[in-house]
């Protein structure tokens, strides 16, 4: 029974301070959403969008890239099958808990918050074969050209990224949105259980609070 009721203390008073700093007039309740760009090394990158409503916010975040141009140094890949992405995209959720916020005048103000994120990761591939042929010139020294001997068929790679951690926003003249974040996690493609990378994350980036 007094665990109950302990638990029950609990959950009202996090309920109550979510009110009461929702109706505390600071640069996140006044300009609770922005737009604008954010990063991660999990995945995660692109046009972003955040909102805070008290202490509890999100972000949604979205890009693509695509390119045709294998123009990467080939010298280390003799006669070995290089995977290139023409075209990949990504698509994320992140949801933040603020533990603290304070601002000096109207030029300056923070957050702290801890932070969970999930990404969809995908791109379409194809498998390049480079191959080196030795020229031998009528004068100089022989030297080794390059070329793409073979190509697959495109095929495509999903996987997902999540990350945990800890993040701080910085807000200049009430607008200007600089978040930072560090944390944990990682990225897995869906054919495999081994992450293609994990471990420490960074991410950051820019966007206008209104």
């Amino acid at each position: 029974m007094k665990v109950k009721k302990l638990a029950l203390l609990l959950v009202l008073l996090l309920v109550s301070g979510v009110f009461v700093f929702a109706e505390e007039e600071n640069v996140f309740s006044k300009y609770d959403q922005s737009l604008g760009f954010y990063g991660n090394s999990t995945g995660m990158m692109g046009i972003s969008y955040q909102d805070w409503n008290g202490r509890l916010g999100y972000q949604v975040t979205g890009g693509f890239t695509y390119s045709d141009d294998y123009a990467f140094d080939v010298y280390s890949y003799d006669g070995e099958n290089v995977p290139v992405d023409i075209f990949s995209y990504n698509i994320g959720a992140e949801v933040f808990y603020m533990l603290y916020e304070d601002s000096y005048d109207d030029w300056l103000a923070g957050a702290l918050y801890v932070f969970g994120n999930l990404t969809h990761i995908g791109s379409i591939n194809t498998d390049i074969t480079f191959t080196g042929t030795t020229i031998t010139p009528t004068e100089g020294d022989p030297y080794t050209e390059y070329s793409a001997s073979g190509e697959t068929d495109p095929y495509f790679t999903p996987g997902i990224g999540l990350a945990v951690g800890v993040g701080f926003e910085i807000v200049l003249f009430d607008h200007f949105s600089i978040p930072v974040e560090v944390g944990y996690g990682g990225a897995w493609e869906f054919s495999s259980i081994v992450p293609v990378n994990g471990g420490f994350m960074a991410g950051g980036g820019f966007r206008y609070r209104y």
